[in-house]
């Protein structure tokens, strides 16, 4: 949950939604080989040859994910030793709430 309440408003109420709104129309004109103007032609010219992007497809976050574990140390075994304590007890934890809100009958 988010500290603050999230604000829904208008995009004239917002000069960030107002940019997102004709970076997407730009785009989608561009996309759709709609004419553009001049200075809308170099706004897409400059963001496809500077802008970085990733996908977000399941197997690109994946590739990331996999490229970033591939980088990290070895656990050593105590690291190891507190995460099988941590799994335990967040079992442990989960099987207690567990029964608590799903009492069995006796009779």
């Amino acid at each position: 949950m988010p500290a603050e309440p999230l604000v829904f408003q208008s995009g004239t109420k917002s000069a960030g939604l107002e940019l997102v709104d004709i970076y997407l129309w730009t785009f989608k004109r561009f996309m759709e080989d709609k004419a553009l103007t001049k200075p809308l032609s170099r706004l897409v010219y400059t963001n496809l040859k500077t802008a970085r992007t990733n996908s977000v497809s399941i197997q690109s976050v994946a590739s990331r994910f996999m490229e970033l574990l591939g980088k990290l140390p070895v656990p050593s075994a105590e690291i190891m030793r507190q995460a099988q304590e941590l799994r335990d007890f967040d079992e442990a934890d989960a099987c207690h709430m567990w029964c608590r809100d799903h009492p069995t009958d006796a009779g």
